[in-house]
């Protein structure tokens, strides 16, 4: 790696360094949209917010450690294969040390399925420009030091499954029940928000921030859903940056069962999108008040192929003959930070599992990240069943598996 960074004129600084890296990539009129399982239907009209990808670079004088966070709604294994083999390739940096994720929001343009519309176009311009902010985000990098704080969110997301009050049964996710005597939601929803600021010496300080919830709101995007953007993402992007004078990165958490809106309980904050990212800038705030510093010593990490057995009913609607899917989870350290990836729409009870029971004093938990293989359920929803059991490509107790597997790896780095 060191070789092929020095040939560029890139050299890595002595001790903990952080660089930094935002590319506008917005489509065109016509390009194909991902969210709401219609990215060959859906095609984009105007832009409402730019879409993004950023990339922070994170040294310890040897090691490199990547992270992307881009606004799609995933990045499929196929898709996320190309652009790894990139940059393993130009800067000799593993996939076992990068995390390549998304933000989950349904209103940003495809770079997955070969049918839609535009994709031949807007895809090499994504894979470009995950390589031009690689290489300036390495150029970029410089000393610093961390600090780590948290924050509850409250009413700002919300488990989409319902339950009713009378007999327990399952109410499904839609139509949302409008009565809060007669329904309830299934889970608490993870709330914690989680920040890590960097402070650099001589240049803006970077902050990254982990949280879990949908960005797919029902009041964006007009009647066709067709006005691109990253929904909340966009507005909490401009406000912390503005308000903190920081350079911003948010990493979804798993927040395959939770939005940012509901018709039951709390209705007041069934708000607009602008307002959603202006609220979250407050929580982030408020972690960043108690914030605390840790150590950031050598880098270390592991990735798994992680064996998962295909559900039986996906498998027939699909035609799908192999019973079993290869996950990639990576889980990086920091000195007390680490990381953990899952290519999944999970449960946040799954991932709240693994946060809370990391060893690390921070940890973030990455959804759709290194690869995105849609829904895990948590084993206790196949009771209720419901849309995300329907969808899923994986047996029960998947999600669980992951999050053991999870706790292993973290436990064996910490360990060294």
């Amino acid at each position: 790696m060191t070789e092929k960074l020095k040939k560029m004129g890139i050299s890595l600084p002595e001790g903990f360094s952080v660089g930094y890296c935002r590319k506008v990539v917005n489509p065109v009129e016509g390009t194909g949209l991902s969210g709401w399982g219609n990215e060959n239907v859906r095609v984009s009209t105007e832009i409402l917010d730019d879409i993004c990808v950023t990339c922070t670079a994170l040294s310890d004088g040897e090691k490199v450690f990547l992270f992307y966070t881009c606004d799609v709604v995933g990045i499929n294994n196929a898709t996320g294969k190309i652009a790894l083999e990139r940059i393993e390739e130009r800067y000799g940096i593993t996939p076992e040390h990068i995390v390549l994720g998304a933000t989950h929001t349904h209103t940003g343009p495809s770079v997955n399925s070969p049918k839609a519309p535009g994709i031949e176009e807007y895809r090499p311009r994504f894979y470009d420009a995950l390589d031009a902010i690689t290489e300036q985000a390495l150029r970029d990098l410089a000393p610093a030091t961390a600090t780590v704080g948290r924050s509850n969110t409250q009413s700002l997301n919300y488990v989409r499954r319902y339950l009713s009050k009378k007999d327990g049964s399952y109410l499904g996710n839609w139509p949302v029940p409008q009565d809060p005597d007669e329904a309830c939601h299934e889970t608490l929803p993870d709330t914690t928000l989680q920040v890590i600021r960097f402070a650099r010496e001589g240049k803006k300080d970077v902050l990254m921030v982990n949280w879990q919830c949908h960005p797919c709101s029902n009041n964006l995007a007009g009647e066709k859903r067709s006005q691109v953007s990253p929904d909340w993402v966009a507005p909490f992007r401009e406000t912390v940056e503005e308000k903190l004078d920081v350079h911003f990165a948010y990493h979804q958490g798993a927040c395959g069962n939770l939005v940012s809106s509901t018709h039951i309980i709390c209705e007041k904050n069934n708000v607009q999108y602008k307002r959603k990212g202006k609220e979250l800038y407050y929580y982030t705030k408020k972690a960043l008040e108690s914030s605390f510093p840790v150590s950031v010593g050598k880098f270390a990490s592991l990735r798994d192929e992680f064996v998962a057995l295909r559900n039986p009913d996906w498998m027939q609607r699909m035609g799908a003959t192999a019973d079993r899917e290869t996950l990639y989870l990576n889980v990086l350290s920091i000195g007390d930070i680490a990381f953990a990836t899952a290519p999944l729409e999970w449960h946040d009870t799954c991932g709240r599992s693994v946060r809370e029971g990391s060893p690390f004093r921070m940890t973030f938990v990455c959804g759709y990240s290194n690869g995105y293989q849609g829904y895990v359920p948590a084993a206790f929803c196949w009771e209720n069943g419901g849309y995300e059991v329907k969808k899923t490509h994986f047996v029960r107790g998947t999600g669980e598996k992951i999050a053991q597997r999870h706790m292993q790896m973290l436990t064996e780095l910490y360990e060294k």
